[in-house]
């Protein structure tokens, strides 16, 4: 593998602006956290498009 000074460099500012996006946040404390608990229920799903009805042509199979 490739490991030149130039990936290693691109990695360092990368982890280096993540750190600072992090960062820009705030402390954690200055925050609520809220647990949602529950169960998904799940919604039928309707088509978007009703059913089309195919006619077959005399002769033709089903």
């Amino acid at each position: 593998m490739d490991f030149s000074g130039d990936h290693v460099a691109r990695v360092r500012a990368a982890k280096e602006a993540a750190q600072r996006e992090m960062e820009s946040f705030g402390d954690p404390s200055e925050y609520d956290v809220v647990i949602l608990q529950g169960q998904l229920k799940e919604e039928p799903v309707t088509p978007s498009q009703p059913p089309l009805d195919f006619e077959s042509k005399p002769g033709e199979k089903d």
